[in-house]
């Protein structure tokens, strides 16, 4: 495929994504990790579409911490160990305009999904507040919440505290860092991707390919050129600020930035981070694929399902 191919669904122009023509946006009840742009039209997805399984939660192994001590009886329960970056489901340092989840208990008395009706930031009577600064809030259940840490929050520490309908659950600190790089998954050991040719999803029985692009979607790779707010719909290609520093490993060796078309927003999806990669010519099978930011590398132990 031509890096200058013609602006189509899926196809690329001048290396920049092209909004698909069927409207991928962020939608109805399969929406788990990601925020649904308010006011806009919603649908549900397909499985053979790549967004449905950067939508769905794909929470392999929850963190079970037991209860603090600090817990209301009555009210949100949670801990450190149970507030993760959305994308990975592992604990570890966040960062400003990153998906997280929070596992826990009596987190929200009902389960909903954000769309065009809600009223940013929280939804279902549930809140989550880092700093004092109240977050997007994507998805809501008794036992998990989803949301969007806000701009200027910064490293070290932070303080995040749910508060369902007026009752607070505890205050918990976690470390913080300038980005949190991670892909988002379509199992426990393989990343979401799609075939920019025809949009399908990347799968064990049509994988990636070397000469052929593919997109990758992520979280955690800081501001865009173009500053946008928390729950700003991005129309067109905005790449990361940081572009330079941005960094794509195939089986731990980087790969050649020529090859690497677009590092930054998905148009049309809140937060969300779409990665376009020409797959160079590859070792073996499956390589494990990691992203990084300057010093801030996405887990080890993720692979591409790819064929030499």
């Amino acid at each position: 495929m031509s890096r200058l191919s013609p602006c189509k669904t899926g196809a690329f122009h001048s290396g920049r994504p092209c909004p698909p023509a069927r409207a991928r946006l962020l939608f109805g009840s399969l929406v788990l990790l990601l925020l649904c742009p308010p006011g806009l039209h919603t649908r549900l997805l397909a499985a053979e579409d790549p967004l449905y399984h950067v939508a769905r939660a794909r929470h392999f192994a929850v963190p079970r911490a037991d209860e603090p001590a600090a817990c209301n009886p009555e009210g949100p329960c949670c801990s450190a160990d149970g507030i993760v970056n959305a994308a990975s489901n592992l604990p570890g340092p966040l960062a400003a305009f990153t998906f997280a989840s929070i596992y826990g208990e009596r987190l929200a008395f009902t389960t909903h999904t954000r769309d065009g009706y809600d009223v940013v930031p929280g939804i279902g009577g549930v809140d989550v507040i880092v700093n004092g600064q109240l977050s997007v809030v994507s998805y809501v259940s008794p036992l998990q919440v989803n949301f969007l840490v806000p701009w200027g929050i910064s490293p070290p520490k932070a303080t995040f505290q749910l508060v369902r309908e007026g009752t607070a659950g505890p205050a918990v600190e976690l470390d913080m860092d300038d980005a949190a790089p991670a892909l988002f998954q379509l199992d426990v050991i393989n990343v979401v991707a799609a075939h920019a040719a025809t949009w399908e999803v990347v799968t064990a029985g049509l994988p990636a390919r070397p000469g052929e692009y593919i997109i990758l979607y992520a979280t955690g790779l800081g501001p865009y050129v173009q500053p946008l707010d928390e729950a700003e719909i991005p129309r067109t290609a905005d790449p990361i600020s940081r572009r330079g520093e941005f960094q794509l490993l195939l089986d731990g060796a980087p790969v050649a930035d020529a090859n690497v078309a677009y590092v930054g927003a998905a148009p049309l999806f809140i937060a969300v981070y779409q990665i376009n990669l020409l797959v160079p010519a590859l070792a073996r099978p499956n390589p494990e694929i990691r992203i990084a930011l300057g010093d801030f590398i996405s887990p080890p132990n993720i692979h591409l399902l790819a064929t030499p």
